[in-house]
């Protein structure tokens, strides 16, 4: 059911290397899931570094969690250290056309959640005041 259901997001994971901190349960729990987990919408994406399902709304930018920028980004942003980059759950990004802008990326880049990033840092509350701004 998993692989007939959620091939696409199946493939996601095993082209962002995310799938082996995936188990197949909680794979199907995402699946099966309807309400984004922020704010209790229909929740048609998932996001795959916190691995929650998310409405569209979310995703566009009332989510902390969607956030997501280059890792060279948030290593200048937050001043992270080499451990504390560690700490971070990231992947590289698949070449294609995102946003609906449509803007084409044709080449692949590290990427990481901004708010992980702000609470690995100790600076959630910057970063959510900079956020509501």
């Amino acid at each position: 059911m998993a692989v007939s259901y959620g091939l696409n997001l199946f493939c996601a994971l095993l082209r962002t290397r995310l799938a082996p901190g995936i188990s197949l349960s909680g794979f199907y729990h995402a699946l099966c899931t309807k309400a984004c987990s922020i704010c209790g919408g229909f929740g048609g994406f998932v996001l795959l570094l916190a691995w929650k399902r998310c409405c569209a709304v979310c995703v566009r930018g009332a989510a902390l969690e969607a956030h997501m920028h280059p890792i060279t980004a948030i290593r200048e942003e937050y001043h992270l250290t080499k451990a504390e980059l560690g700490q971070l759950k990231t992947f590289k990004t698949i070449p294609g056309i995102y946003t609906m802008d449509e803007s084409v990326h044709k080449s692949c880049i590290k990427v990481a959640s901004s708010h992980q990033a702000a609470l690995v840092s100790g600076s959630a509350k910057a970063a959510l005041v900079q956020l509501v701004m």
